[in-house]
């Protein structure tokens, strides 16, 4: 061997016990950072786990077992669906495979099982280890368990929902009370004057008892008139066949007028209108009673002091209606539409915050018991015509109810082809139904004698039936003389919709009246293939009858 060959094998030996001492520090430079990890992840503060691409637990730290109660022993190999409730295992079989393929989950919940069977609610976050060829090799997840704010929340929403449920029945007593109240008053009237009329015949007392019987009609319409308060209050009074696509500024400028001269000298209405028309489908007497239901709690908000009730009109796109103080409370406006805004603005003593959610009760006041049902009626009225109230208040400086409609471009068609008959819309007419029978479907009796008691003083006809099957029966009998069929909605054994049907099936042509307690357009609502000729809305009168007769009969 050379001297040369000893030098290099000689230098060899020397790089190789350095590459050597090298790699050994790297080794164990490797392995100290192996173990400060595995002591950093074993002592992190959030629970981890670590599954397979079947879900099977690879791994877990400390923070998970303490959580859990389990060994880790009893955990590695592990399906992960063998710690969750029952009712979430489908969950989870449902939702790795989409985990896997997006790479991570955020906030995905689960409720896991621990070792004593109790179990808790828990808030996932992770990821997914890939290698270099993109290929799945493991999760890395960690929760939070949420049991304790889950429950907060769910006793929040439970004490929410308590807490809405006594305003709710306050709001229910409220008006019970007040009906109550305002039935009995008129009840009193026309009972006491029915009482005396009756008196004054059976005594055959010279006095005429025309007054007192045209008393008790009139209270009986003021209960009936309460009724259809109701029904506007609940959002479901709207006859479309009085609604018109009208210029919201025109109805406006028409009640204007009206309203200055029922309020006091103290008190000056002033308005600005667009320029350009703002066409809604509404009802106008409706939307005028709304105005002046508005317009009377200003004025009285005002007061005695020198005030000013300001009306401004513009639209408004839908993303642009406040959400605060908004009524109803679920309603929802159309997706990329455009509404009227009225806006109505005092200078009044202003609504404090805490009563701002009340003032829409039915009877509600701060003033005194039992007032009515102005507001309540105004924002039945805008529900029942899709829009929505606002209101905005300062004590002291004054409030503004903001109204919104829909705008419509086009006419709207009417709700269905069946006509509505009101007392106020039809003048009495000297007419005979002479050679005419009707057949009255009413099941209850007092108001079955009395329309049979109507009819024949018009010189009709009458067959009656007690219900629908009665009723069926009945017109078998009579067909061929029956001109028309009066038969009330709600019945037992066969509703109204029912008996149009059956009468139909026997004969085609048969023209038919519906009457019902309820609104025109609640009753009509949803498509039928029967449809009567006329819709008569309980109680009716004797000229409303006839005018539904004449139409049905003679037209």
């Amino acid at each position: 061997m050379t001297i040369q060959n000893i030098i290099y094998n000689k230098s060899w030996i020397e790089l190789e016990k350095q590459n050597h001492k090298e790699f050994q520090r790297a080794y164990e430079a490797l392995q100290e950072s192996e173990e400060r990890f595995k002591l950093m992840f074993m002592n992190a503060p959030l629970p981890y786990q670590s599954l397979d691409e079947n879900g099977y637990i690879l791994d877990v730290n400390q923070a998970y077992l303490d959580v859990l109660g389990y060994t880790k022993e009893e955990l590695i190999g592990k399906n992960f669906g063998d710690i969750l409730h029952p009712d979430w295992v489908d969950h989870f079989k449902e939702n790795f495979p989409r985990f896997k393929a997006v790479g991570e989950v955020l906030g995905v919940e689960f409720e896991m099982v621990k070792k004593d069977g109790s179990t808790i609610l828990v808030s996932f976050n992770g990821k997914i280890q890939r290698d270099i060829k993109n290929d799945f090799q493991r999760t890395h997840c960690i929760f939070q368990d949420i049991t304790q704010k889950k429950r907060a929340e769910l006793e929040k929403a439970q004490s929410e929902a308590r807490n809405q449920h006594i305003k709710k029945t306050e709001s229910l007593g409220r008006m019970a009370g007040s009906i109550a109240h305002h039935y009995n008053n008129m009840l009193a009237v026309v009972i006491g004057n029915l009482e005396l009329a009756m008196e004054y015949l059976q005594n055959q007392n010279k006095m005429n008892p025309t007054e007192e019987i045209s008393e008790a009609i009139n209270a009986a319409r003021r209960a009936a008139s309460m009724s259809g308060q109701i029904l506007a209050y609940l959002g479901q009074k709207r006859t479309m066949f009085g609604n018109k696509n009208v210029d919201i500024s025109e109805i406006c400028r028409q009640c204007l007028p009206e309203s200055q001269n029922t309020i006091p000298p103290n008190i000056t209405l002033e308005a600005t209108f667009p320029s350009y028309e703002l066409l809604v489908n509404i009802n106008p007497e409706q939307i005028k009673q709304v105005l002046n239901s508005i317009i009377s709690n200003s004025v009285e908000a005002i007061g005695d002091d020198i005030g000013v009730i300001l009306f401004t009109i513009n639209s408004v796109s839908s993303s642009k209606i406040p959400t605060t103080h908004r009524f109803p409370i679920e309603w929802q406006p159309a997706s990329e539409a455009f509404y009227a805004c009225l806006e109505i603005r005092d200078n009044g003593c202003g609504i404090a915050q805490n009563e701002i959610e009340k003032i829409f009760d039915p009877f509600y006041s701060t003033r005194f018991i039992g007032r009515g049902l102005g507001l309540s009626v105004a924002l039945g009225t805008i529900k029942a015509h899709d829009g929505c109230i606002t209101v905005k208040s300062t004590h002291v400086r004054g409030t503004v109810f903001s109204l919104f409609l829909p705008l419509f471009s086009k006419p709207a068609p009417l709700l269905n082809s069946v006509a509505s008959i009101k007392d106020e819309s039809e003048k009495s007419k000297s007419i005979t139904f002479d050679g005419h029978t009707v057949l009255v479907v009413e099941d209850e009796a007092m108001v079955r004698k009395l329309t049979l008691h109507i009819l024949k003083n018009l010189g009709i006809k009458v067959v009656e039936a007690e219900d629908g099957l009665e009723a069926v029966e009945m017109f078998g009998q009579y067909k061929d003389e029956i001109s028309c069929v009066i038969s009330d909605l709600s019945m037992p054994r066969m509703d109204g919709w029912e008996t149009i049907e059956a009468l139909r099936r026997i004969k085609p042509d048969v023209k038919m009246i519906l009457a019902s307690g309820y609104d025109h357009s609640q009753v009509m609502e949803g498509y039928r293939s029967e449809l009567p000729q006329a819709f008569l809305t309980k109680p009716y009168s004797i000229t409303t009858l006839k005018s539904a007769l004449t139409k049905v009969l003679l037209s």
